[in-house]
């Protein structure tokens, strides 16, 4: 169970496939999230003006409707595959990402490392790759664009960076969903953060190894790659 820095370089090569399901799933609990209230509307309602689509209807609603919360909720997600080791090179191929049960507060989430370990159980059993990362979401949709990028919003966060190992993970990564700015610009890659734009949004992409306390984008000892 990886528990401390990797020695060497560590690279993490996440599918495309497995991309998308983090952008999907952050982008769904940031925009669409159970709480009824005028921010809802207000956020939900940008979105629908981003798309040109005629503004929400201010009804009464109703369960099983879901609109967007105030600052929208994180999810959590378990990701799976392989990894290889050498003398100063780890390289961990992420295939495929599941999200997980958590239990979700207005800035964070709460999950078990029960999760790893029942999942790990039932990849084993069925012969398929087993975990080897983990992964939640930062909802930014309340930032400015601008604000994303100086003050890296994207960036793992103090608690993250304290935060327990999960069982079986080698690397833990952050799914940022921000607005793009109005130039449809987005920021270079670096070996630890990646930018891609889906649809209306910009999604980050950052790790952090276990036991580092203090993370940089251009950390030399990890890089994230999307596709193999």
């Amino acid at each position: 169970m990886p528990t401390s820095k990797s020695a060497g370089r560590t690279t993490v090569r996440v599918s495309e496939r497995a991309f998308l399901v983090m952008c999907y799933s952050a982008a769904e609990a940031a925009v669409v999230s159970p709480d009824f209230n005028a921010a809802s509307y207000r956020l939900l309602g940008a979105w629908m003006r981003e798309k040109g689509d005629l503004p929400i209807r201010r009804a009464p609603t109703k369960p099983p409707s879901i609109i967007v919360s105030e600052t929208g909720r994180e999810v959590a997600g378990i990701l799976t595959g392989f990894v290889k080791e050498t003398r100063n090179q780890t390289t961990i191929s992420v295939e495929s990402a599941m999200v997980i049960t958590a239990l979700c507060a207005e800035d964070s989430v709460l999950t078990s490392g029960a999760s790893a370990l029942l999942l790990a159980d039932l990849c084993e059993a069925a012969r398929a790759p087993l975990p080897v990362a983990s992964f939640h979401s930062h909802p930014e949709l309340c930032a400015a664009p601008r604000e994303v990028v100086e003050q890296q919003l994207f960036a793992p966060s103090k608690a993250d960076l304290d935060g327990p190992n999960f069982p079986h993970s080698h690397v833990a990564l952050v799914i940022t969903v921000a607005w793009p700015d109005k130039s449809r610009s987005r920021p270079a890659d670096l070996p630890g953060l990646l930018c891609r734009r889906i649809g209306d949004f910009n999604f980050y992409l950052a790790g952090h190894l276990p036991g580092v306390r203090n993370w940089s984008a251009t950390d030399p000892t990890l890089e994230i790659r999307i596709g193999y």
